[in-house]
């Protein structure tokens, strides 16, 4: 098990009782915390009762697809979580995520695809998966005025440290190669990871985007 999830609160549909999405969150939340586990944690329309359910368990995990307020996401960060950023930061009338991206350091956001949904610009409307990642990658390096390169490592890395700390020596180790230019993404236990078995080989940033394998 890597993850408890996804958990979360959506006051958007009413067919759920907001306490009792409230009276299971809980219980997940000291699930995740007596297992140790992170969660990915789901919040739609419900940013008030998310604050306050975090700041009670702290937990380490990922709000994803987040929608909220440059302020939230600050609130976030601070308690040690990170905030997942998928194609939505690609949409015209994304101003509020995108004044997000600029607020919160890299090595807090995880990208993330919302597979099928959230496609990024320019295959907003058609299936969403990971190989449109790198739109989502693009745009928060224009955002932050860094290399695209580098923006995928931040998220990798901070990926890696995620979900493998708390899944014993099962995970990945990434690091940039010595000349820079490049990734170097090794299994720690061997093991194939998507179909392929990294043993330490370096893939450079065209790779690493266009890989539809990752």
């Amino acid at each position: 098990t890597v993850a408890v999830g996804e958990i979360g609160l959506d006051y958007f549909y009413d067919d759920t009782p907001k306490e009792m999405q409230l009276e299971w969150i809980e219980q997940f939340l000291q699930l995740s915390n007596e297992s140790g586990k992170a969660v990915t944690f789901h919040d739609r329309d419900a940013h008030a009762d998310t604050i306050q359910m975090l700041k009670k368990y702290r937990p380490q995990g990922v709000v994803h697809c987040f929608s909220g307020s440059v302020e939230m996401a600050k609130e976030i960060t601070a308690l040690g979580m990170s905030i997942g950023i998928g194609g939505v930061v690609t949409f015209k009338n994304a101003n509020k995520l995108v004044n997000v991206v600029k607020e919160i350091p890299l090595s807090q956001i995880v990208l993330e695809t919302d597979a099928p949904y959230m496609t990024p610009v320019p295959f907003r409307g058609k299936r969403n998966d990971s190989t449109k990642l790198k739109y989502v990658v693009e745009k928060i390096a224009e955002i932050d005025y860094t290399d695209v390169g580098y923006s995928v490592l931040r998220e990798a890395g901070g990926t890696s440290v995620l979900f493998t700390r708390h899944n014993g020596d099962r995970g990945l180790e990434i690091q940039t190669n010595t000349t820079g230019a490049g990734i170097t993404v090794t299994d720690t236990t061997g093991v194939a990871y998507n179909g392929y078995a990294y043993d330490g080989s370096t893939l450079n940033d065209s790779d690493w985007l266009n890989n539809a394998n990752w």
